[in-house]
């Protein structure tokens, strides 16, 4: 089963979330990333659906934690990485800019910086700050040197 499960990590889902920290996710791609994994999972443990074992136990079996974590963490660590670009970088002007259009009608579409924030716990420039530096951060939305959700306060001095 091991062996298995590694070929599984390194060929499947590698390929599934190559390039992952440049999309846009959406609740329907979170989902569909999600099943995919469990059935890959449940294919594995050759457990069917009339056994009724949950999504949950599926996963205690496999000791394994969702892929969009990883994914999620990616997308921080390319974050912290444009982040510490210099100001002159057509890189970190494109991702940061406004560009100079109009707006559509409509309701706005999602971006990727909306997915940093939501995942960073924070604005954009507190990110930004702590992305800087490269001691406490560790690109998956925490600083490791304190136990505080990146943006609220710490009481360490």
């Amino acid at each position: 089963m091991n062996v298995k499960t590694e070929i599984l990590k390194t060929c499947v889902f590698s390929a599934l979330l190559y390039a992952t920290e440049t999309w846009t996710i959406s609740k329907t791609d979170q989902d569909r990333l999600l099943a995919f994994e469990i059935r890959c999972y449940r294919r594995l443990l050759n457990v069917r659906w009339p056994k009724r074992i949950t999504n949950v136990e599926v996963r205690h079996r496999m000791n394994n934690t969702d892929i969009s974590k990883g994914s999620h963490k990616k997308e921080m660590e390319l974050c912290g990485h444009i982040c510490g670009m210099g100001d002159g970088r057509i890189v970190k002007k494109m991702v940061f800019g406004a560009m100079g259009r109009k707006n559509r009608k409509g309701r706005p579409r999602r971006e990727w910086l909306d997915d940093v924030v939501e995942w960073g716990n924070g604005d954009l420039a507190t990110l930004s700050g702590e992305s800087r530096n490269r001691e406490n951060w560790s690109g998956d939305g925490e600083c490791n040197g304190r136990s505080t959700p990146m943006g609220s306060v710490s009481t360490d001095a």
